[in-house]
């Protein structure tokens, strides 16, 4: 059989004369060859012939196999075992399928390969106690800006002060800038965006501070930046940094340094010393017999302009920006992998698979998790037109995003006409899902425990701002549990703190939130801040901690009214965006702003006296429908916070406004499913007001081929509340 397949490789490249009757097949090993011919999964008897090394030999002989008149079909067969690739594995339109017959790279059978952007380090020998030292140069890796390190497989933690506390992963581990904690919207004189001070306990002997780094919350608690610092003032208790945050570093913000030698002093971490190259690291462990990797690469697997490629069942692993980038491709397919301890790089564009362009793009069951930044990241479609990317994100579990920045999303969706469906979200530091643009599909994800380090935040969150993002996008059929939040308040870091369910911010219009089961948000399960054009009908909404759903108006002050304006001149006349309710109408400086929101046929059941199932900020009554839902307070009475009000509105109040007029005050009859998800029983009275029901057995991953692994099973996670 092997030498058939050697004929028909020969026929192919153009040195024989018997044609190819099926697509070429490849074969890659860790003990193959490139000079050999691929043909085979393992070498033969007289170790003359057999697999190919390295996937790149592997794409070049496809390459040329084309040249010579090959049909477009082509599989990689890359067997188990660990890559450490030295470049990255680039695919372009030379490397393109067709429809049927596309050009896959994959593992084989049940091996599992490992691709790493890493690279072994050895050499090791004593510096200080317990710290051991490399030359990285003797081993080729001198001059690179290594970010990660790993030993046995798991990411180690950079040198850094105050030490990272396991038994507090969120609220343990920082330092806090000195002074008195004002307001966080009040400006103040003495701002600044590269100072910070230390309190008195904080201050150390550092002899010096280059290449250090200072890993800081600043002014509001979104997310994090990575500063270098540039001086340290001992006496002055200062720290200098250079430029970087966009908010003013302010007294109480939380931060750590990281990136000293000084402060190398516990088991497991790591300092690189740039100029001399040389790698200091206390093992946790016997080094003797450890794995000690650093990452080396940037992308491990890029697409460009390419067509019909698959990459199917690799690990992927130690890489510094996105694991997968595929960039202006069309029909590809990212499927069964796990990607893990990729992304050492604390910014927004480095998400594990990246898929920027192009149109009908797949990421499909893959596992994704202690990855820096984001989980995936879905960009395309054409907004003036409304043309779709047709992107989409299916059966993919993602947890554990966000190690380095902490915007750094389970799944984001950019642009117009990309989905996200049935995957499982969860243990994130902000948001599972992250929207921006127009006719967006977010349907059947479980998420769950998300929002674990940062406030002002939601489960699933659609960025408005422009009078245009937002509109067309359905959010249905969710399951959103616990969305917790993590802020400052009131003297003391709390959580669970500030998080929605499901958050349509900054002027985010026309979306349809339907069909969506939301459980123990902290702050509220549904909010609008300033949105409009949008129907929230048919959720079950469930246990929110002070507000069921919240409306928040701008008034008068909107800060993004001149971009708003300029966009409804541009975008209104088009024929494409006739379709979409509200928009045409009144411009925006002329508008009620948060107008034209309906909330019906909805399940809210909730406790608690002090709990409120309306809370809102300049709602417009005559512009706003609530009606045909069933609200349940098991403590009541039900209560309507309009904030300024002296007093919150009762269920009568409310009515006589206009609002709930046919609506029902009663128990809907809540149970769960074998795996607790909440539903209605039979005999709900919710379906006498026209509730369907919710399609719970569809909600979240499923068994395929395509996934990863299977079942799923979530790893312990440490989780804290800090009521």
């Amino acid at each position: 059989m092997v030498a058939v397949l050697r004929i028909l490789l020969l026929a192919v490249l153009g040195l024989g004369t018997v044609a190819s009757a099926g697509a070429l097949e490849l074969y890659v090993a860790p003990g193959g060859n490139d000079k050999w011919s691929g043909l085979a999964p393992a070498r033969n008897a007289a170790g003359t012939d057999g697999p190919l090394a390295t996937l790149e030999r592997a794409r070049d002989l496809v390459r040329e196999a084309r040249k010579r008149g090959a049909g477009p079909g082509a599989t990689v067969w890359v067997r188990g075992g660990t890559y450490y690739l030295s470049r990255t594995l680039a695919l372009t339109d030379a490397d393109s399928g067709a429809d049927g017959a596309p050009v896959v790279f994959r593992a084989y059978r049940d091996e599992r390969p490992v691709l790493s952007g890493g690279r072994p380090v050895s050499g090791f020998k004593p510096y200080r106690g317990q710290i051991m030292q490399a030359d990285l140069s003797a081993q080729g890796l001198g001059g690179k800006p290594i970010r990660q390190l790993f030993y046995q497989g798991q990411r180690q933690t950079l040198a850094r002060y105050p030490n990272a506390d396991p038994a507090r992963p969120v609220s343990g581990g920082w330092a806090y800038i000195d002074g008195v904690v004002v307001p966080v919207p009040a400006p103040r004189a003495e701002d600044s965006k590269t100072s910070l001070a230390l309190r008195a306990g904080d201050v150390r002997d550092w002899t010096s501070v280059e290449g250090g780094e200072v890993f800081i919350f600043p002014r509001y608690n979104f997310w994090n930046f990575v500063l270098p610092i540039v001086s340290f003032d001992k006496g002055a208790r200062t720290l200098t940094l250079g430029p970087g945050s966009p908010w003013a570093l302010r007294p109480g913000d939380r931060f750590f340094v990281q990136n000293l030698l000084a402060e190398l002093d516990s088991p497991g971490e790591w300092y690189l010393d740039r100029k001399t190259s040389t790698l200091y690291f206390w093992p946790p462990g016997v080094l003797e017999s450890a794995n000690v990797t650093v990452s080396a690469l940037d992308a491990v697997i890029t697409v460009d302009s390419a067509r019909y490629v698959q990459i199917r069942g690799f690990q992927i692993e130690a890489n510094d920006t996105s694991a997968i980038y595929v960039k202006d491709s069309s029909d590809c397919m990212i499927a069964g992998n796990t990607i893990r301890n990729s992304g050492g790089r604390p910014t927004p564009a480095d998400y594990a698979i990246a898929i920027i362009g192009g149109k009908h793009n797949g990421v499909v069951g893959n596992d994704i998790y202690d990855v820096g930044s984001g989980g995936i990241l879905l960009r395309g479609g054409e907004q003036r037109s409304l043309a779709p990317g047709g992107h989409y994100a299916e059966n993919n579990h993602i947890y554990r995003t966000g190690v380095f920045y902490k915007q750094g999303v389970g799944i984001a969706l950019d642009g117009v006409g990309n989905r996200a469906s049935r995957n499982l979200v969860h243990d994130e530091p902000r948001m599972a899902i992250h929207v921006t643009g127009n006719d967006h599909l977010v349907e059947l994800n479980r998420i769950h425990d998300v929002n674990l380090e940062t406030e002002d935040t939601g489960a699933i969150y659609v960025l408005g701002r422009d009078w245009l993002n937002g509109r067309g996008t359905v959010i249905r059929n969710n399951l959103v549990a616990d969305s917790a939040g993590f802020g400052f308040y009131q003297g003391r870091w709390r959580t669970p703190y500030l998080a929605y369910g499901i958050y349509l911010d900054d002027n985010a219009g026309g979306v349809d939130v339907v069909g969506n089961i939301v459980q123990r948000a902290s702050w509220a399960a549904v909010y609008l801040h300033n949105a409009r054009d949008s129907v929230v009908e048919n959720n079950l909404l469930l246990d929110a901690g002070f507000r069921q759903i919240q409306l928040w108006s701008f008034g008068a002050t909107n800060p993004f009214l001149a971009d708003m304006s300029q966009k409804y001149r541009e975008y209104s006349t088009l024929p494409a965006w006739k379709k979409y309710r509200g928009f045409a109408g009144a411009p925006p400086e002329n508008a009620v702003q948060m107008a034209n929101n309906s909330f019906t046929r909805n399940v809210v059941a909730y406790g608690g006296s002090q709990t409120a199932y309306v809370l809102h900020q300049g709602m417009p009554f005559a512009g706003t429908r609530f009606g045909s839902n069933l609200v349940f307070d098991r403590d009541g009475p039900v209560r309507i916070v309009e904030v300024g009000a002296s007093k919150p509105l009762g269920w009568n109040e409310w009515q006589a406004k206009g609002m709930d007029r046919d609506s029902v005050q009663a128990d809907p009859r809540i149970t769960s499913t074998a795996d607790g998800v909440p539903t209605l029983m039979t005999d709900s009275p919710a379906f006498r007001i026209g509730f369907q029901p919710i399609p719970v057995d569809r909600i979240g991953p499923y068994p395929s081929e395509d996934r990863a692994s299977w079942p799923i099973v979530e790893p312990p996670a440490v989780r804290e509340r800090l009521d």
